[in-house]
């Protein structure tokens, strides 16, 4: 039976990582557990990009924004009203649903799909449907909940925006998104990072010389 590769692996093999920052990966994931991968984020040795790159790879799992379109928020709430979820479970779980539109099959994106719990979860609540998982940034899946929010929210848009980012900005992981933002100004050789803040959301640019 032939096994999926190992991650670090495909890291190594695709130049995206050196030895040196595997073996410090290792050393910490003994130290405290977790994923190979996510360790390697938060410590600012690979961007999220990348290793969405090395998992499709690995697990021949498409990417949103790549392999497959992003949902629109009115495809979300579709599936939403269609199976009768609720919003607050899924924005609570950080969990995302819709209909593929080509062939209405089921596609759903989580930053936890690796979740036996979640696994579990999406079944007993779908009944007995194929789901197929999405691979998607931290920062996508946060957009994207953030606009299922408001959109089913239309008439408190104003108030439950601000309060809705207000709970992002205490829960989010803020660590992995600086680091983030970090590994891809030095794989872009970037000199600056510049954050421009607006109401509701914010654009970062990198200064190359």
């Amino acid at each position: 039976m032939n096994h999926p590769q190992l991650i670090g692996e495909i890291l190594l093999q695709q130049q995206l990582i050196t030895q040196t920052d595997i073996t410090k990966g290792l050393t910490i994931q003994k130290q405290i557990g977790g994923r190979i991968g996510s360790i390697l984020v938060r410590s600012g040795s690979l961007s999220e990009n990348k290793l969405l790159h090395a998992l499709h790879l690995q697990l021949d799992i498409p990417r949103l924004d790549h392999e497959e379109i992003i949902p629109t928020p009115k495809q979300l709430v579709a599936l939403t009203e269609e199976f009768n979820l609720s919003i607050d479970w899924q924005l609570d779980q950080k969990v995302l649903i819709w209909k593929k539109t080509e062939d209405d099959s089921l596609l759903y994106c989580s930053k936890e799909f690796f979740s036996d719990t979640l696994a579990d979860s999406l079944r007993l609540l779908l009944g007995n449907v194929t789901l197929q998982p999405v691979l998607t940034t931290t920062q996508q899946l946060d957009k994207l909940l953030l606009q299922l929010e408001l959109f089913a929210s239309q008439d408190d848009d104003i108030i439950y925006d601000k309060h809705f980012l207000k709970e992002m900005a205490e829960d989010a992981p803020i660590v992995e998104l600086v680091s983030n933002f970090m590994s891809q100004a030095m794989e872009r050789s970037a000199s600056d990072i510049h954050i421009e803040p607006s109401a509701d959301s914010f654009q970062v640019r990198f200064r190359i010389d």
